[in-house]
Protein backbone atom coordinates (compact mmCIF):
# COMPACT_ATOMS: atom_id res chain seq x y z
CA UNK A 1 0.00 0.00 0.00
CA UNK A 2 2.79 2.34 0.84
CA UNK A 3 4.26 2.00 -2.17
CA UNK A 4 1.44 3.03 -4.59
CA UNK A 5 0.94 6.30 -2.65
CA UNK A 6 4.57 6.88 -2.83
CA UNK A 7 3.87 5.94 -6.89
CA UNK A 8 1.24 8.83 -6.53
CA UNK A 9 2.97 11.65 -4.22
CA UNK A 10 6.50 11.32 -6.51
CA UNK A 11 3.88 11.64 -9.97
CA UNK A 12 2.25 14.79 -8.24
CA UNK A 13 5.72 16.19 -7.19
CA UNK A 14 6.97 16.10 -11.20
CA UNK A 15 3.23 17.92 -12.08
CA UNK A 16 3.83 20.46 -10.03
CA UNK A 17 7.60 20.82 -10.97
CA UNK A 18 6.72 21.01 -14.43
CA UNK A 19 3.91 23.67 -13.85
CA UNK A 20 5.87 25.77 -12.16
CA UNK A 21 9.15 25.49 -14.67
CA UNK A 22 6.30 26.73 -17.93
CA UNK A 23 6.76 22.88 -19.31
CA UNK A 24 2.67 22.83 -19.46
CA UNK A 25 1.44 26.02 -20.45
CA UNK A 26 0.24 24.58 -23.82
CA UNK A 27 -2.33 22.75 -21.28
CA UNK A 28 -2.82 24.78 -18.06
CA UNK A 29 -1.76 28.51 -19.02
CA UNK A 30 1.16 29.26 -15.09
CA UNK A 31 1.07 33.03 -15.58
CA UNK A 32 4.75 32.83 -15.87
CA UNK A 33 6.89 34.72 -18.82
CA UNK A 34 6.81 34.87 -21.72
CA UNK A 35 3.44 33.05 -21.92
CA UNK A 36 2.18 36.11 -19.89
CA UNK A 37 3.46 38.52 -22.71
CA UNK A 38 2.00 36.36 -25.29
CA UNK A 39 -1.41 37.16 -24.40
CA UNK A 40 -1.02 40.71 -23.84
CA UNK A 41 -3.57 42.69 -26.34
CA UNK A 42 -2.43 45.36 -28.93
CA UNK A 43 1.16 45.12 -26.89
CA UNK A 44 2.82 46.96 -30.39
CA UNK A 45 0.59 49.87 -30.23
CA UNK A 46 2.61 51.10 -26.72
CA UNK A 47 4.83 53.76 -27.21
CA UNK A 48 7.11 55.28 -25.30
CA UNK A 49 7.87 59.63 -25.14
CA UNK A 50 10.55 61.10 -25.03
CA UNK A 51 9.90 63.17 -22.20
CA UNK A 52 8.03 62.85 -19.00
CA UNK A 53 4.80 64.39 -19.09
CA UNK A 54 2.94 65.73 -16.15
CA UNK A 55 -0.37 65.71 -15.07
CA UNK A 56 -2.03 68.87 -14.06
CA UNK A 57 -5.14 69.40 -12.13
CA UNK A 58 -8.41 70.40 -13.66
CA UNK A 59 -12.09 70.10 -13.36
CA UNK A 60 -13.91 66.85 -14.56
CA UNK A 61 -10.74 64.51 -14.99
CA UNK A 62 -7.03 64.84 -15.83
CA UNK A 63 -5.31 66.80 -18.57
CA UNK A 64 -2.05 66.32 -20.48
CA UNK A 65 0.15 69.14 -20.85
CA UNK A 66 2.46 69.39 -24.30
CA UNK A 67 4.88 70.16 -22.57
CA UNK A 68 6.18 68.99 -18.53
CA UNK A 69 8.45 69.90 -15.83
CA UNK A 70 12.07 68.05 -16.57
CA UNK A 71 12.62 65.06 -14.79
CA UNK A 72 13.17 64.95 -10.99
CA UNK A 73 11.70 68.82 -10.45
CA UNK A 74 9.17 69.28 -7.94
CA UNK A 75 5.76 68.94 -8.78
CA UNK A 76 6.72 66.72 -11.76
CA UNK A 77 4.58 62.87 -12.53
CA UNK A 78 6.42 60.87 -14.52
CA UNK A 79 3.97 58.60 -16.63
CA UNK A 80 3.81 57.11 -19.95
CA UNK A 81 0.67 57.92 -22.95
CA UNK A 82 0.54 57.66 -26.39
CA UNK A 83 1.83 60.04 -28.44
CA UNK A 84 -1.17 60.90 -29.50
CA UNK A 85 -3.02 62.59 -26.51
CA UNK A 86 -4.50 65.87 -27.37
CA UNK A 87 -2.83 68.80 -25.74
CA UNK A 88 -5.79 70.44 -24.82
CA UNK A 89 -9.13 69.89 -23.49
CA UNK A 90 -12.24 71.82 -24.09
CA UNK A 91 -10.46 74.40 -26.02
CA UNK A 92 -8.12 75.40 -23.42
CA UNK A 93 -4.59 74.94 -23.12
CA UNK A 94 -3.42 72.30 -20.10
CA UNK A 95 -0.71 74.25 -17.90
CA UNK A 96 2.07 71.38 -17.20
CA UNK A 97 2.60 71.24 -13.02
CA UNK A 98 5.78 73.03 -11.64
CA UNK A 99 7.27 74.08 -8.21
CA UNK A 100 4.38 76.57 -7.75
CA UNK A 101 1.59 74.77 -8.75
CA UNK A 102 2.25 71.15 -7.24
CA UNK A 103 -0.30 69.31 -5.60
CA UNK A 104 0.92 69.59 -2.11
CA UNK A 105 0.20 73.37 -2.99
CA UNK A 106 -3.93 72.46 -2.79
CA UNK A 107 -4.12 73.54 0.96
CA UNK A 108 -2.53 77.48 -0.63
CA UNK A 109 -6.10 77.48 -2.01
CA UNK A 110 -9.00 79.76 -1.27
CA UNK A 111 -11.05 78.09 1.23
CA UNK A 112 -8.54 75.33 1.95
CA UNK A 113 -7.58 77.40 5.30
CA UNK A 114 -10.81 77.27 6.79
CA UNK A 115 -10.99 73.84 7.73
CA UNK A 116 -7.93 74.64 9.72
CA UNK A 117 -8.89 75.76 13.06
CA UNK A 118 -6.88 78.42 14.15
CA UNK A 119 -4.97 79.03 17.29
CA UNK A 120 -7.78 80.91 19.08
CA UNK A 121 -10.36 77.85 18.10
CA UNK A 122 -7.88 75.42 19.71
CA UNK A 123 -6.82 77.30 23.03
CA UNK A 124 -11.18 77.66 23.95
CA UNK A 125 -11.11 73.84 22.69
CA UNK A 126 -8.55 72.39 25.46
CA UNK A 127 -8.90 74.78 28.24
CA UNK A 128 -7.23 74.93 31.79
CA UNK A 129 -8.43 75.24 35.29
CA UNK A 130 -7.54 74.90 38.42
CA UNK A 131 -9.40 74.34 41.35
CA UNK A 132 -8.39 73.52 45.12
CA UNK A 133 -8.27 73.98 48.30
CA UNK A 134 -9.26 70.59 49.13
CA UNK A 135 -8.77 69.01 52.84
CA UNK A 136 -7.89 65.20 51.97
CA UNK A 137 -11.35 63.47 52.38
CA UNK A 138 -12.42 66.16 49.34
CA UNK A 139 -9.69 65.49 47.73
CA UNK A 140 -10.24 61.44 47.49
CA UNK A 141 -14.03 62.45 46.48
CA UNK A 142 -13.59 65.29 43.63
CA UNK A 143 -10.84 62.17 42.04
CA UNK A 144 -13.22 59.75 42.30
CA UNK A 145 -15.93 61.88 40.89
CA UNK A 146 -13.77 62.95 38.21
CA UNK A 147 -12.53 59.90 37.55
CA UNK A 148 -15.56 58.31 36.92
CA UNK A 149 -17.88 61.18 34.65
CA UNK A 150 -14.55 63.23 33.01
CA UNK A 151 -12.03 60.50 32.59
CA UNK A 152 -10.82 62.15 29.50
CA UNK A 153 -9.93 65.19 31.86
CA UNK A 154 -6.30 64.82 32.73
CA UNK A 155 -5.78 65.93 36.75
CA UNK A 156 -2.10 67.37 37.96
CA UNK A 157 -2.35 67.03 41.77
CA UNK A 158 -0.31 69.28 44.02
CA UNK A 159 -0.16 69.23 47.94
CA UNK A 160 0.41 71.77 50.27
CA UNK A 161 0.90 72.58 54.09
CA UNK A 162 -0.94 75.06 55.57
CA UNK A 163 -1.44 76.49 59.06
CA UNK A 164 -5.12 76.75 60.04
CA UNK A 165 -6.66 78.72 62.73
CA UNK A 166 -10.24 78.08 62.64
CA UNK A 167 -12.31 75.01 62.85
CA UNK A 168 -16.21 74.64 62.12
CA UNK A 169 -17.36 71.92 64.11
CA UNK A 170 -20.02 69.90 66.82
CA UNK A 171 -19.13 70.13 70.38
CA UNK A 172 -18.31 66.96 71.43
CA UNK A 173 -20.92 63.82 71.99
CA UNK A 174 -19.15 62.56 75.16
CA UNK A 175 -18.71 58.71 73.39
CA UNK A 176 -18.06 56.71 70.11
CA UNK A 177 -21.89 55.98 70.12
CA UNK A 178 -23.28 59.64 70.18
CA UNK A 179 -20.85 60.83 67.90
CA UNK A 180 -21.96 57.88 65.23
CA UNK A 181 -25.71 58.99 65.86
CA UNK A 182 -24.86 62.89 65.34
CA UNK A 183 -22.81 61.56 62.14
CA UNK A 184 -25.76 59.71 60.46
CA UNK A 185 -27.81 62.60 61.91
CA UNK A 186 -25.47 64.88 59.37
CA UNK A 187 -25.46 62.66 56.30
CA UNK A 188 -28.85 62.73 56.31
CA UNK A 189 -28.77 65.94 55.86
CA UNK A 190 -26.40 65.90 53.05
CA UNK A 191 -23.29 66.73 54.83
CA UNK A 192 -20.24 64.84 53.83
CA UNK A 193 -17.24 66.29 54.58
CA UNK A 194 -17.16 65.54 58.00
CA UNK A 195 -14.87 63.46 60.60
CA UNK A 196 -14.96 62.26 64.16
CA UNK A 197 -11.84 63.73 66.25
CA UNK A 198 -10.95 60.38 68.46
CA UNK A 199 -7.68 61.49 70.20
CA UNK A 200 -6.93 62.15 73.64
CA UNK A 201 -7.86 66.05 73.33
CA UNK A 202 -10.34 68.18 74.59
CA UNK A 203 -11.89 67.56 71.36
CA UNK A 204 -12.44 64.00 71.44
CA UNK A 205 -15.74 62.83 70.14
CA UNK A 206 -16.38 66.21 68.21
CA UNK A 207 -17.56 66.47 64.95
CA UNK A 208 -15.26 68.50 62.80
CA UNK A 209 -16.59 70.19 59.62
CA UNK A 210 -13.85 71.85 58.00
CA UNK A 211 -10.70 73.51 59.14
CA UNK A 212 -9.87 76.90 57.54
CA UNK A 213 -7.14 79.70 57.23
CA UNK A 214 -9.23 82.71 57.49
CA UNK A 215 -11.67 83.01 60.14
CA UNK A 216 -13.95 85.15 57.29
CA UNK A 217 -13.82 81.61 55.74
CA UNK A 218 -14.84 79.72 58.55
CA UNK A 219 -17.78 82.25 59.02
CA UNK A 220 -19.02 81.63 55.70
CA UNK A 221 -19.52 78.17 56.06
CA UNK A 222 -20.99 78.28 59.70
CA UNK A 223 -23.50 80.26 57.59
CA UNK A 224 -23.80 77.85 54.70
CA UNK A 225 -24.22 74.96 57.35
CA UNK A 226 -27.15 77.38 59.23
CA UNK A 227 -29.14 77.23 56.20
CA UNK A 228 -28.92 73.40 55.59
CA UNK A 229 -30.41 72.83 58.95
CA UNK A 230 -27.05 71.63 61.14
CA UNK A 231 -27.66 74.77 64.02
CA UNK A 232 -25.16 73.10 66.77
CA UNK A 233 -22.12 73.72 64.92
CA UNK A 234 -19.67 75.91 66.58
CA UNK A 235 -16.98 78.18 65.17
CA UNK A 236 -13.45 77.50 67.51
CA UNK A 237 -9.85 79.07 67.44
CA UNK A 238 -7.54 75.55 66.40
CA UNK A 239 -3.92 76.15 65.32
CA UNK A 240 -2.71 72.83 63.02
CA UNK A 241 -0.98 72.27 60.13
CA UNK A 242 -2.80 70.82 57.98
CA UNK A 243 -2.20 69.05 54.16
CA UNK A 244 -4.39 70.58 51.35
CA UNK A 245 -4.73 69.25 47.42
CA UNK A 246 -4.79 71.26 44.82
CA UNK A 247 -5.37 70.65 41.10
CA UNK A 248 -4.94 71.51 37.53
CA UNK A 249 -7.62 70.27 34.87
CA UNK A 250 -6.46 69.96 31.50
CA UNK A 251 -8.41 69.42 28.17
CA UNK A 252 -11.36 70.66 29.34
CA UNK A 253 -13.78 71.72 26.27
CA UNK A 254 -16.71 73.52 26.12
CA UNK A 255 -18.73 70.50 27.34
CA UNK A 256 -16.49 69.64 30.05
CA UNK A 257 -17.02 73.11 31.28
CA UNK A 258 -20.89 72.45 31.25
CA UNK A 259 -20.49 69.13 33.23
CA UNK A 260 -17.85 70.99 35.38
CA UNK A 261 -20.64 73.82 36.24
CA UNK A 262 -23.05 71.07 37.59
CA UNK A 263 -20.63 69.87 40.41
CA UNK A 264 -19.38 73.06 41.42
CA UNK A 265 -22.50 73.16 44.15
CA UNK A 266 -20.91 70.05 45.72
CA UNK A 267 -17.63 71.43 46.51
CA UNK A 268 -18.71 75.31 48.53
CA UNK A 269 -16.03 76.95 49.40
CA UNK A 270 -13.67 76.12 46.50
CA UNK A 271 -12.35 78.50 44.14
CA UNK A 272 -12.28 77.37 40.17
CA UNK A 273 -10.08 79.70 38.34
CA UNK A 274 -8.23 79.83 34.63
CA UNK A 275 -4.60 78.82 34.58
CA UNK A 276 -2.05 81.65 34.46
Amino acid sequence: MLKYVFCALLIANGLLFAWHQGFLDGIVASGHEPGRLRAQFNADKIQLVSQPVAVAAGSGGGMFGAEGPKPGAPGAVPTTAPANVPATTGGRSAAPLTSGTSTAGAASQPGASMMLPSATQVAAASACIDVGSFNPVQARRFEAQMASVMPDVRLARREAQETSSHMVLIPSQGSKEGADRKVAELRRLGLSDLYVIQDNSALRWAISLGIFKSEEAARAHLAALGQRGVQSARLIEHHADVLKVAYQLRGVDAATKTRLERIKPRYPGQEWRNCS
